[in-house]
């Protein structure tokens, strides 16, 4: 019996390698980028100011004495969930209250305020803040694998913060200049985003942006290596194999 028993461990142990080994080897292929490409980012409902506001009865503050600060962002009004400007507008033209309760990120932490809901002069609801809806950004297309994209090299932020918000659309985007970089100082790319979207970005993190894609780059696709395939080189000796083909280069 206990032979029995070992042998079936074993016939499995290399019914799982043949497995693992074949899904291993199965060759993918991506084409390659390189194109300058636009981020237009959904970043959510942020404060960035308040302002007094003018109505009919005359100037009114209606955050006074809520705790929403400016940094914070606006998730649900009433409970109903909120993810850009129009979508507030909505929700603050179908209330019948003077005061609706917010959810808030605040310092990282979730908490509820009340905000007055006032009427301008133009007899539009309003609760006194400015706000920011929206990123737009430009990056380099690292790579397409079948429909999907990536922008490697690192993540988008703002305030030092990483922006982790998973809706945004990709453009295309023309280079208008090159500034170069000089001593403690990173170049950067100057460019104009394009108005043609040609995908959407569903998930931003500290190594790059990811989505989808549907524009077709006539390019020949290349083979990705396998794990097997890397091998470790000191810097010195990539530069000398750099220096070698670009020496072949016409």
């Amino acid at each position: 019996m206990k032979k029995i028993f070992i042998a079936i461990i074993t016939l499995l142990f290399l019914l799982s390698f043949r497995i693992n080994t074949f899904a291993s080897t199965k060759e993918k292929y991506v084409i390659p980028g390189g194109e300058s490409i636009g981020l237009k980012i959904e970043t959510g409902i942020e404060v960035i100011g308040k302002y007094t506001v003018e109505t009919l009865d005359g100037k009114k503050n209606p955050w006074a004495n809520s705790q929403i600060d400016v940094g914070d962002y606006i998730l649900k009004v009433n409970n109903v969930s909120v993810k850009n400007n129009n979508e507030l507008i909505k929700v603050l033209k179908n209330v019948s209250t003077e005061v609706v309760n917010l959810e808030l990120k605040h310092n990282n932490k979730t908490i509820n305020t009340s905000i007055n809901v006032v009427k301008t002069k133009l007899n539009e609801p309003s609760i006194g803040l400015y706000i920011k809806d929206k990123m737009l950004g430009i990056g380099t297309l690292s790579f397409i694998y079948e429909d999907k994209f990536a922008s490697l090299g690192h993540g988008v932020y703002e305030n030092n913060e990483l922006i982790e918000q998973n809706d945004g659309k990709l453009t295309l985007s023309k280079v208008m200049g090159i500034k170069k970089a000089t001593l403690n100082q990173a170049g950067e790319k100057r460019a104009a985003m394009l108005n043609n979207e040609i995908g959407t970005i569903k998930s931003i993190k500290e190594t790059g942006v990811y989505g989808t894609i549907n524009y077709n780059i006539r390019k020949e696709k290349i083979k990705v290596a396998n794990i097997d395939e890397v091998k470790q080189i000191t810097l010195e000796n990539l530069a000398i194999e750099f220096l070698n083909l670009k020496s072949k280069w016409p």
